[in-house]
């Protein structure tokens, strides 16, 4: 935002109210009125930003609101711009700039106070499907302004010798196809460097890790992990010198049966973003709602989200009633798979959602449009439990 012409701020979503994010040039907290008073900007909502009058104005500048049009909205630009500076596109291309996370749940949002100013490396802990990826996107949107600004490295894809060539770049053999050295990723320029499962990582790589952040360097480190690094540092599997060093620096996301107070925001944000994507007002019954409030959620948010997918697909009378809920079929979450299989089950049962939701269950129309015929869309809804 530091080209912005005159004075601005920034706000954000944070729950029902809205936080400042990035501010300059006010010496009053007069442009607080305008989210006081939505119907000033309502225009925005449509338009993406709107000419406003303004208490306070100068003569040779229009106020404008920039709202971002995406999800609750979560972001809201108010700015003197100079006349001849063409507000429109000036107000566009710094939204882009100040970009933000879209959305996430209510908890993650708010953890972000918590670990603003937490120095390199951060370890995220979770369990598996609680909104990790989530909250690591909105960390590296809170300090670098976007995720882009990080590399992402996948240890649990690769072996001890090539994940040392990928982080450090030593020699490990040509890539298959390719020629020439590797740039390591501690010298890609990255302002941000995200492992995901730290737990994965050989013990030749914990040990070349934990010597490179100990020396310290002006990367952003984030670790992450699902595992039980104390059991596993106390029984030999992972390196017990760097279990001592992370874990002081450990921050614990906590799962959703213990974030039950935002259940029902949170169902109602996953399933307006449902009707945006497919353009049909769904509702829950109220004896639908009470099972997802009072059910414990063992895949943690992830689960929720597939959950409330499926229902709004199975669905076609406008209400998810209990029938439409499938709980307890979340698989798991195995978030760095190259498993064919897994993957292709995952793309063939949410095929079949859609087909169910376009052709209101009718098989003779959903075997049409997947290509298959009738008893091998009998067969597939048999086994993904969506009959």
């Amino acid at each position: 935002m530091r080209y912005l012409p005159g004075p601005y701020t920034l706000f954000a979503r944070d729950g029902q109210a809205f936080r400042v994010v990035e501010r300059s040039g006010y010496d009053s907290p007069f442009v607080y009125e305008f989210l006081a008073d939505p119907d000033t900007w309502a225009g925005a909502m449509e338009l993406g930003q709107q000419r406003i009058e303004a208490r306070g104005s100068r003569s040779d500048c229009e106020v404008w609101v920039a709202v971002d049009p995406i999800g609750d909205p979560v972001r809201v630009l108010v700015a003197e711009i100079p006349r001849e500076s063409g507000p429109g596109a000036l107000l566009h291309r710094l939204m882009a700039q100040a970009r933000l996370p879209a959305s996430g749940p209510p908890w993650i949002l708010r953890m972000l106070g918590e670990i603003r100013n937490r120095p390199s490396p951060l370890l995220i802990v979770s369990e598996p499907g609680s909104g990790r990826s989530q909250l690591i996107e909105a960390v590296l949107f809170e300090r670098f302004g976007d995720s882009k600004a990080a590399e992402f490295f996948h240890p649990g894809r690769l072996s001890g010798p090539v994940q040392l060539r990928e982080l450090f770049g030593d020699s490990a053999g040509q890539r298959l196809g390719g020629e020439g050295a590797v740039v390591p990723l501690v010298d890609r320029g990255a302002d941000a460097i995200v492992i995901e499962e730290v737990a994965d990582l050989k013990p030749a790589a914990q040990s070349r890790l934990l010597d490179h952040l100990v020396r310290g360097d002006s990367i952003f480190w984030v670790l992450s992990t699902s595992s039980d690094l104390a059991l596993l540092s106390s029984e030999g599997q992972f390196s017990p010198a760097f279990w001592s060093f992370l874990s002081t620096r450990q921050f614990v996301v906590p799962p959703l049966r213990k974030m039950s107070q935002f259940l029902s925001e949170e169902i109602e944000r996953i399933l307006e973003g449902l009707r945006v994507q497919y353009g049909r007002r769904v509702e829950v019954s109220e004896a639908a709602m009470n099972r997802l409030l009072r059910y414990d959620w063992p895949g943690n948010w992830d689960e929720l989200k597939q959950s409330l997918e499926t229902a709004y697909l199975l669905c076609h009378e406008g209400v998810i009633g209990e029938a439409e809920l499938r709980l307890g079929d979340h698989g798991g979450e195995e978030p760095d798979t190259l498993n064919l299989r897994r993957r292709t089950a995952d793309l063939e049962r949410r095929l079949i959602l859609e087909a169910y939701s376009l052709h209101a269950g009718n098989q003779v129309h959903m075997a049409r449009a997947l290509g298959i015929s009738r008893g091998s869309l009998q067969y597939k809804l048999a086994k993904y439990g969506l009959q």
